[in-house]
């Protein structure tokens, strides 16, 4: 099986309506909580989502993969969306302990004291664990934010359906990739709906990432970029806001021409 920690966020909840139940399918592992939320009900020591943002991050891992993609709760911001850099800090190096395989992050800080996060990164990429990060969504560069800024992770920015650049999505050098992040489909336990952001953008990505994961568990980010280079779709849009290319799991069309274009070994997972 394949472990992914996905969200370093608010993330599920037990209390989720059938269709979720049935996406999640006994998929998602016991986590932990190192944001200021705390449950009374649990101690604190259950990840569970107040927020909703993290049970809808999951939910379009989970509908993006295969059963054998586990998806491992950790919780760094609370239920108003807030959090430390400590928080991210032990988050990540939770998620390194329990030998993950991807580490999805779907947050982003504007904060210039960032080398803890820097360290964590560095340490899961040294275990040849994949790092994918949220551009973020204010519209300016990326270089200002963690850990989207960071070399050694795969930075995701957003498109939208017509594969153009997103207003909200943040831009510059340290992008790697976009993926579709405005109106996306997906689901929590407060309701169903369609959102934008690049968190969504970086939840296909870290999907897409799982494939290459389960048929290489040695691949590291270096590698899984020169492989994941191979699947961009032809695009005439500036560099700064798709890195090496737009990935896409659904299909899409170009200019008249409809690709389907991550189609994917499924058979090897």
């Amino acid at each position: 099986d394949l472990r992914m920690s996905r969200g370093l966020g608010d993330v599920y909840k037990r209390q989720v309506d059938s269709n979720t139940k049935n996406v999640f399918n006994d998929r998602v592992l016991s986590g932990v909580n190192y944001s200021a939320t705390k449950s009374a009900e649990t101690n604190g020591n259950e990840a569970t989502d107040d927020n909703g943002h993290g049970t809808s991050i999951s939910y379009i891992i989970a509908q993006s993969t295969s059963d054998n993609v586990k998806l491992l709760p950790i919780k760094v911001i609370d239920s108003a969306g807030k959090g430390t850099l400590l928080s991210l800090y032990q988050g990540i190096k939770y998620a390194i302990e329990q030998n993950v395989d991807v580490i999805n992050i779907s947050l982003s800080t504007a904060s210039t004291h960032s080398e803890l996060i820097k360290e964590a990164i560095d340490e899961a990429n040294a275990k040849g664990i994949i790092v994918v990060a949220a551009a973020g969504n204010y519209g300016t560069n990326v270089k200002y934010y963690t850990p989207a800024k960071f070399d050694n992770v795969i930075t995701v920015a957003s498109v939208n359906e017509q594969l153009q650049h997103s207003n909200f999505s943040n831009y510059g050098d340290a992008i790697d990739y976009a993926t579709i992040g405005e109106n996306v489909y997906t689901e929590s336990y407060n309701g169903a709906d369609n959102r934008n952001g690049t968190s969504y953008s970086a939840a296909k990505l870290s999907a897409i990432v799982s494939y290459f994961k389960a048929i290489d568990k040695s691949v590291n980010t270096k590698e899984l970029k020169n492989i994941l280079n191979k699947y961009v779709l032809p695009s005439p849009i500036d560099k700064k806001y798709i890195g090496n290319g737009i990935l896409s799991l659904e299909p899409v069309s170009i200019d008249t021409v409809s690709y389907t274009h991550l189609t994917l070994p499924t058979n090897s997972l």
